[in-house]
C-alpha cells in the first residue's frame, strides 16, 4: 500500500515538472494581503474580455495571458499568474460563482476606464494586480470641448461674439476653458447711440439727452402701463400683452401691438394712434421703441395725418429697436399714428404683430 502511494506521488511530481517545462503553467509572483480591493476592480473587466487578444503572449509557441487570480477560499492572497489561453475559461467559470472574479491583467496594456469622480475620463493600468492612478485622456487645452458635463465651455484661442447687459456688442475670450465676461468697446458717452441707449450726445449729455444716455422728453408714454397711457387717447391698439411668448424678451415687460388679440388682424393696413402734448414748447422729433420681429414688421409714421417716415423691417429675428423721426415743429397736442404696411402673418390673431414699448417727444 505504501509503495502504491509513493508511486502515485512520484507520478504527480513528474507530471508537474513536465507541465512546468512545457510552459503550461507558470506562477509569476504572489502578492498576499490585497484584501477586497480586487472585487470592484474585477467587476470592471467584463468589457475587456472581448479585447483579450491584446493581452496574449507568445512563449515557445504557446499562447498565454497574465491574470489576477483570487484563490477560492483565500481571496486575500490575490496574485498574478500567467496561464495558457485554454485555461482562461476554467478561471472564468470558477470565479463567476463567487464574490471575487479573476481578471486579465497586463502591465503593458490599459484595461480599465476611470475618472468618473474627476473632470475628465481616463485610463487606469493594471500593474501586478493593482490599479495605477487614473491617467486622463482629455484635458483643457487640447482644442476640443470635452470632459464631463459642465467642465468645459470652450477650448482654444478663438473669441466669441457676445452682448453685454447694457446691450453693447462685444467679445468674450476662452479663459481656462470657461468663457470670460463679455467686454465691449462701446459705452454711454462715446457719441454713438448703441446698446440699450436712447441717445448719446457725449459724456456730458445735452439739453435733450442725459449723461446716462436717456432722452429728456416733453411728453412720454410707456405703452402697456395704463397709468402712463392715461390722457393720451390710445386708439386701435391690442389688449395689454399678457399672453406670454418671446417678443425679444419683452423689452421692459409692457407693450401693445398694432394688430392682434383685442384688435384683430383682418385688415391689410392695420393702424394705431395716440396723442402727445408738447405744451408751449415746439417738438420736432419723435422717438419710440418697437420690435423688429419674425414677421415683416414694416410700418409708416404719421403726425396729424402727415407721413413723416417709414420703417423697413430687418427680418433678423426678435430684436427691439429704438427709432427716431423728425417732423416740422409742432406745439401743443398732436396725434401720432403708426400704419402697418405689410399683411398680417398667419399667427397674428394669437400673437399679434408690430409691437411697441414706449414713445416720447
Amino acid at each position: 500500500m505504501t509503495k502504491k502511494i509513493e508511486k502515485t506521488l512520484y507520478s504527480i511530481v513528474i507530471l508537474s515538472l513536465l507541465m512546468w517545462g512545457t510552459g503550461l503553467i507558470n506562477i509569476v509572483e504572489a502578492k498576499p494581503g490585497k484584501g477586497n480591493q480586487g472585487q470592484n476592480q474585477a467587476n470592471n473587466q467584463g468589457e475587456d474580455q472581448s479585447n483579450k487578444e491584446h493581452y496574449r503572449k507568445r512563449n515557445g509557441g504557446q499562447e498565454k495571458i497574465t491574470i489576477c487570480h483570487f484563490p477560492p477560499g483565500n481571496p486575500a492572497n490575490v496574485h498574478a499568474i500567467t496561464i495558457a489561453m485554454p485555461a482562461w475559461a476554467a478561471h472564468q467559470r470558477h470565479s463567476a460563482s463567487g464574490d471575487y472574479n479573476d481578471f486579465i491583467c497586463d502591465e503593458n496594456y490599459p484595461n480599465k476606464k476611470c475618472g468618473d469622480e474627476g473632470d475628465y475620463p481616463g485610463i487606469s493600468y493594471c500593474d501586478d494586480c493593482t490599479w495605477s492612478d487614473c491617467v486622463a485622456t482629455e484635458y483643457c487645452g487640447d482644442n476640443k470641448i470635452n470632459g464631463f458635463e459642465g467642465v468645459e465651455e470652450c477650448d482654444g484661442n478663438d473669441p466669441q461674439n457676445c452682448t453685454t447687459n447694457e446691450g453693447y456688442d462685444g467679445t468674450s475670450s476662452c479663459d481656462a476653458c470657461i468663457w470670460s465676461n463679455c467686454e465691449s468697446e462701446e459705452y454711454c458717452g462715446d457719441g454713438t447711440t448703441n446698446g440699450n441707449e436712447q441717445c448719446d450726445d457725449g459724456l456730458n449729455g445735452s439739453v435733450t439727452c442725459t449723461n446716462e444716455c436717456t432722452l429728456i422728453y416733453m411728453d412720454f408714454v410707456n405703452i402697456g402701463i395704463v397709468s402712463s397711457e392715461t390722457d393720451h387717447n390710445l386708439d386701435g391698439w391690442t389688449d395689454l400683452w399678457t399672453w406670454g411668448g418671446g417678443y425679444g424678451g419683452g423689452d421692459d415687460g409692457s407693450l401693445r401691438l398694432l394688430m392682434g388679440p383685442g384688435d384683430g388682424c383682418s385688415e391689410i393696413y392695420e393702424s394705431a394712434s395716440l396723442t402727445l402734448d408738447a405744451g408751449t414748447n415746439y417738438a420736432n422729433e419723435v422717438t419710440f421703441r418697437h420690435l423688429d420681429g419674425s414677421a415683416d414688421d414694416s410700418f409708416d409714421v404719421y403726425i396729424n395725418n402727415t407721413l413723416i417716415g417709414h420703417y423697413t423691417a430687418g427680418l433678423q429675428g426678435e430684436i427691439w429697436v429704438t427709432s427716431t423721426f423728425n417732423f416740422s415743429s409742432t406745439t401743443g397736442e398732436f396725434t401720432i399714428k403708426f400704419v402697418a404696411t405689410e399683411p398680417s402673418n398667419n399667427w397674428c390673431t394669437g400673437w399679434g404683430q408690430v409691437a411697441f414699448s414706449w414713445i416720447g417727444i
